[in-house]
């Protein structure tokens, strides 16, 4: 054989070899999105009313690779994303999806935690996200459902009334807020705020926005400064922190009146819950805020049984803090009708969730060794009387379980309720048991579960 041939023969070889190789990668590639099941996936709001389309659905597969991008643009569409492999896959969708608001990833960009970036001079508008896990059998046909949650709360109507007549300018500012939130609903940033500037009216002293506003949440009790632009060019600026926090899915409204030089300001912020209603009252003075009012009738709509059936509540003195409202790190769940003394029983739930391991031969003391080191861990700093739910206590927070996850999106390290988990619950004094909620299970514990951390706090009146 001659070396030309030989050369020849060779190159033949390694290109038959280079062939095969890239056939071998084009096949691992697409081993998670070929296959012979199929995916269905419709959407719906939580309570089952408004979604905002379009809906942009974004399919990860267990490596948490976008497989497929998909937009649903009215509420009489679904969309179907075949020939995929058996697995398990995780489903986020965007509503709201404006191309012209947002800059969302591409599929091949996309991870669960890419965050939803405003394009330039763009405003949320009403966002919603949705987050599914599913798992799809060999040659199985699997529906979807997504209920959408919003992410934002309304900024509705501002009014300031009786403004001087000098005044050329006025404008409000809302802080501190989430400054972004993920594909995954995840939040990040505490230092954004958002400044409204107020038109004025025909009475010549009233000023109001001219338009709605959708804002991510705030971080924890909101602080509003309110700025006044006089004839002179001077600016004066007031600032007062409410005792409550702007929650998701809430319309808020903000309402005062200028009281003289010293710009006391009666006001009230109003939260409706496009799901419900509810009203939370403070009044302004120079000095700041401080309530008046607020949603006292028997908590966020659970069972008013005594709060603490397994411990006795922590007594301080002051003023209790609304329903919703973010104390000293804990999320308030229940807060009770004032009592003959004015004292007023609040139930806190800690935002992070723990999962705790167990096996089915641990005995009691076992069992609640490990559950307490779970709870350690998720124990917010600086509250004492940190315990497990009784069962009584989780159907309460899964019976208002979106309430309580709008609530819970104003603390940045957050896990949700979920009435498909297993719940670790204290069944008396002595046994620990774990409780489904979705289907009425109690069993005795094995496995990883969920442990939530929740205590009982008595505010009682200073005189």
């Amino acid at each position: 054989m001659n070396i030309s041939a030989l050369v020849l023969g060779m190159m033949t070889i390694l290109s038959s070899c280079s062939k095969e190789v890239l056939d071998e990668q084009a096949e691992e590639e697409n081993i998670e999105t070929v296959g012979n099941s199929q995916l269905e996936i419709v959407t719906r709001s939580g309570d089952d009313l408004v979604v905002s389309y379009p809906v942009l659905v974004y399919v990860f597969n267990g490596s948490n690779q976008c497989i497929n991008v998909q937009t649903i643009a009215s509420a009489s569409e679904s969309i179907s994303i075949t020939n995929i492999k058996a697995g398990t896959y995780t489903v986020l969708a965007v509503g709201g999806a404006d191309e012209d608001v947002y800059d969302l990833p591409t599929q091949n960009e996309a991870t669960p935690t890419s965050v939803i970036a405003l394009k330039e001079n763009q405003r949320y508008n009403d966002l919603m996200l949705a987050s599914s896990s599913v798992t799809i059998g060999e040659g199985e046909t699997n529906k979807v459902t997504l209920t959408m949650e919003r992410k934002v709360f309304m900024l509705e109507n501002v009014t300031i009334k009786q403004v001087p007549t000098t005044v050329t300018n006025v404008s409000v500012t809302v802080s501190p807020l989430r400054e972004s939130v993920a594909m995954n609903g995840t939040y990040s940033g505490d230092e954004g705020s958002y400044t409204v500037a107020l038109t004025k009216q025909s009475d010549n002293t009233t000023w109001k926005n001219t338009g709605t506003e959708y804002l991510l949440p705030s971080v924890g009790n909101v602080s509003i400064k309110i700025s006044m632009t006089r004839s002179d060019n001077s600016v004066t600026s007031f600032t007062y922190t409410a005792s409550v926090a702007m929650i998701v899915n809430y319309k808020m409204s903000i309402d005062g009146t200028y009281a003289g030089d010293d710009f006391e300001m009666q006001g009230v912020l109003t939260g409706v819950a496009w799901a419900g209603e509810e009203t939370i009252s403070f009044n302004f003075d120079s000095s700041g805020s401080s309530t008046s009012g607020g949603d006292n009738g028997g908590g966020n709509g659970g069972n008013n049984n005594d709060p603490t059936p397994s411990n006795d509540p922590t007594v301080v003195v002051g003023t209790a803090p609304a329903l919703g409202a973010n104390y000293n790190g804990a999320l308030v769940v229940y807060r009770s009708e004032p009592a003959a003394d004015g004292s007023v029983t609040v139930k806190l739930l800690a935002p992070k969730n723990a999962s705790v391991s167990v096996s089915s031969t641990d005995d009691q003391a076992t069992i609640k060794s490990k559950v307490d080191a779970g709870l350690a861990t998720i124990a917010v700093s600086g509250i004492e009387g940190w315990r497990i739910p009784t069962k009584d206590e989780i159907n309460d927070l899964i019976a208002n379980i979106s309430d309580v996850n709008s609530w819970l999106s104003q603390f940045t390290n957050n896990t949700i309720m979920v009435a498909s988990t297993w719940y670790y619950i204290q069944k008396d004094a002595n046994t620990i048991m774990t409780y489904k909620q979705s289907t009425n299970q109690e069993l005795s514990p094995s496995g990883s579960n969920s442990v939530r951390a929740i205590t009982t706090y008595t505010f009682k009146p200073s005189n």
